[in-house]
């Protein structure tokens, strides 16, 4: 995610703003050194036909100047590096804009077919578009022609998730860890493909390692492909002993120094401060007292990010304005996640020709003793559920070491191929074959699949005209609500807006996000294609034509079979909810009118409150007692945690019988199936190492249990 603004002041003149100089201390980073490749002495035995050494790793001259891409002039070096060996680690430090130079120098051999991975969709995008204006520019004869428009979709080329700009005669694809994980689904050993790039390898997204663990596989079973891990950390060791100890190619950093300001001590108020805030003052203080340059603040997320723009110049420009050159004496100021970091490269900020600044909001105190060395795998602390159902289609049978639900029945093996997450591919498979209510749950699936859908306006506190704004909004969020929750109301605002001509003018008017409609829409129209006209599936309704008679049972049901897990309970005069325990024992009337209560100690578990846009809010007051409609147990598609756990995306159950037959799963996950090891998974004898550390941590637990348990009574 990533906003920018322009500023259309010069930055001397503005120098009436306080100096924040004193507020920061320096720390000057010398310039950056050369360091040839190396090898690297084997830790481990020699495999089976090698000796005890890494294999001798590619060298490569000095740039020739200090303007040169890095990269660029190691091109010749690195070529023959791919041609030579069949895997090879490439550690390129930050800002050398390397993503695209690889692809470019294979890209333009006839018979070469080379997919590159990106952790994000805007990286593949602005990737193979400057590849592809690359080399458009000079074709293989020399012939030179326009390319303004990078010609994707011929020679170069992306897919990502519900967009393939791509043609028979691509040779350079970029694409996103996901697509090439359901491409390898279909296809193990990628025959499609002469070279596999893997970029952005160190920040270990759950896609890239799972797929560094299959490319293993692939290039045992076809030795003949060439695969490339691209890192910018100085831990490519790992990479190179995973696959064996290939050779790592090693390309020096910039020869530019950075001079680096740390923030003083910090005092107690600036500590209640917001980190946004000090971040937007910081930029305020070097855009009147410091040289002409662009700007780039990293920022944690999207609101902080809207935030940050709004109070910065309190206009918004798109997205692609980030790459557009900017007329004299204007200054660029870019927000942006870590994505500017690495997978995007932004003009003027990315191209010094002098030294700069960085600008940091902690102390150098907490940067050598308060920060992690390296961030921890995205593996280690995420769900994994999406990875476990695609490795089970590869045929992967031991995930012991993972906790999972059982694996999914034979029916549903296309649920892999749907282009959704599998609990909300699964909600949709019920809506078409079980519930009748098809056309309703792609829908529902599509809105979910968008980042935002209301959008609360940009308010002062205390101005009387802003908070009747604000009442104004609500009002008309009310009308398309719908009393059972979030996804009857995604409804009603998905029809009404379609009702209005897809109207961008209906959106402004309801304070509905019109890109994020419109991307719902699209995704509405490709789940349709694959259902219905694919697939052959029955179409249905659960509206019979006609929206104001919407049935939200078979909804609610179908939302049930899949997020189960995800059920909680509202807790008598309080405004929030506790999770539903597994071991809980249920208690209700066999007809299923009434829903069942837990037995387990509510004291022991997180409280859950409701997202601020959650619909529900409106009918649960502050003081925790139920209006307009009893809200006792509801159903949620995920959690965040702020300041405190939320819940979003929530609707409310009324019959225990809609979830009942589902919830023995919970308490039944059979680990030995999941792995694939059957009967003789469960027969063997549990490490003792392994017990004792399951044990203690069982022990923690309970200590804490009744820990909260005290501090409750």
């Amino acid at each position: 995610m990533q906003r920018n603004q322009q500023s259309a002041t010069s930055s001397d003149s503005r120098d009436d703003r306080p100096s924040l100089s004193a507020s920061y201390s320096s720390l000057q980073n010398g310039s950056s050194t050369h360091h040839k490749c190396r090898n690297r002495e084997s830790k481990s035995p020699p495999s089976r036909g090698t000796d005890a050494h890494r294999p001798p790793s590619p060298t490569a001259a000095n740039a020739s100047t200090a303007n040169d891409l890095p990269i660029a002039a190691f091109r010749h070096e690195l070529v023959t590096a791919i041609n030579t060996h069949s895997l090879l680690v490439v550690l390129a430090k930050l800002g050398l804009e390397k993503q695209p130079n690889p692809a470019i120098h294979l890209g333009r051999r006839p018979t070469a077919r080379i997919v590159v991975t990106q952790p994000r969709r805007i990286a593949a995008i602005s990737n193979a578009r400057r590849v592809a204006h690359e080399l458009s520019t000079h074709d293989h004869h020399g012939r030179s022609h326009d390319a303004r428009n990078g010609d994707v979709g011929r020679t170069v080329g992306y897919a990502i998730r519900f967009e393939n700009v791509t043609s028979e005669a691509t040779r350079v694809r970029y694409v996103t860890d996901g697509v090439l994980l359901k491409e390898i689904i279909d296809d193990p050993e990628l025959s499609a493909y002469s070279h596999v790039v893997i970029d952005e390898a160190h920040e270990r997204t759950v896609g890239t390692d799972i797929l560094l663990g299959l490319l293993k596989r692939c290039i045992a079973k076809r030795p003949g492909i060439k695969v490339l891990i691209m890192s910018a950390t100085l831990d490519v060791e790992k990479f190179s002993d995973f696959f064996g100890q290939c050779p790592i190619f090693q390309i020096p950093g910039r020869p530019y120094p950075v001079e680096i300001m740390f923030a003083r001590d910090l005092s107690l108020s600036s500590l209640r401060t917001s980190y946004v805030d000090r971040a937007i003052d910081t930029v305020m203080h070097i855009h009147a007292h410091e040289r002409a340059g662009d700007i780039l603040v990293f920022l944690c997320g999207s609101s902080e990010i809207e935030r940050a723009v709004a109070e910065t110049m309190r206009r918004t420009i798109e997205q692609r304005a980030v790459f557009e050159p900017l007329e004299r004496g204007v200054r660029k100021v870019v927000y942006a996640t870590n994505i500017a970091q690495t997978s995007i490269t932004i003009p003027e900020i990315y191209t010094p020709s002098t030294a700069g600044k960085a600008y940091r909001l902690y102390t150098h105190a907490a940067f050598e003793h308060e920060f992690a060395d390296e961030t921890t795998p995205e593996i280690q602390r995420t769900s994994l559920i999406d990875t476990i159902l695609c490795l089970k289609e590869t045929g992967i049978d031991d995930v012991l070491r993972f906790d999972f639900l059982d694996p999914p029945d034979p029916q549903l093996v296309k649920l892999a191929h749907m282009p959704l997450a599998p609990g909300l591919a699964r909600a949709v498979w019920a809506g078409v074959n079980e519930y009748a209510c098809a056309r309703e749950m792609v829908v529902v699936a599509a809105m979910l699949s968008v980042e935002q859908v209301w959008v609360e306006p940009r308010l002062r506190r205390g101005r009387d005209e802003d908070e009747e704004t604000m009442r104004e909004v609500k009002k008309r969020w009310r009308q398309l609500a719908h009393p059972a929750g979030d996804h009857l109301s995604y409804l009603n605002v998905f029809f009404a807006w379609k009702a209005s001509g897809y109207s961008r003018e209906w959106c402004k008017e309801n304070s509905i996000h019109y890109r994020s409609m419109q991307q719902a829409r699209n995704i509405r129209s490709q789940l349709d294609h694959l259902l219905f006209d694919t697939w052959n599936l029955p179409y249905s309704s659960c509206t019979n034509g006609n929206t104001n008679s919407l049935d939200p049972v078979p909804v609610l049901r179908s939302l049930c079979s899949a997020y189960f897990p995800n059920l909680a309970k509202k807790q008598p005069h309080r405004p929030y909810f506790y999770q539903y325990a597994a071991n809980a024992t249920l208690a209700g009337s066999a007809s299923g009118t009434s829903v069942g209560a837990s037995t387990t100690s509510d004291s022991s578990l997180l409280a859950l409150g409701l997202q601020p846009t959650c619909v529900l809010n409106d009918y649960v007051s502050e003081g925790g007692s139920s209006r307009k409609g009893e809200v006792e147990w509801v159903i949620y598609h995920d959690m965040v945690y702020t300041t405190r756990a939320n819940i979003r995306h929530v609707s409310k159950i009324w019959n225990w019988e809609w979830v009942e037959p589902y919830l023995e799963r919970l308490s039944s996950a059979n680990e030995a199936k999941l792995s694939g090891q059957g009967e003789q998974a469960e027969d063997h004898e549990e490490d003792p190492a392994r017990k004792k550390k399951r044990e203690r941590e069982a022990a923690i637990a309970a200590a804490k249990e009744r820990a909260m348990k005290r501090r409750k009574v």
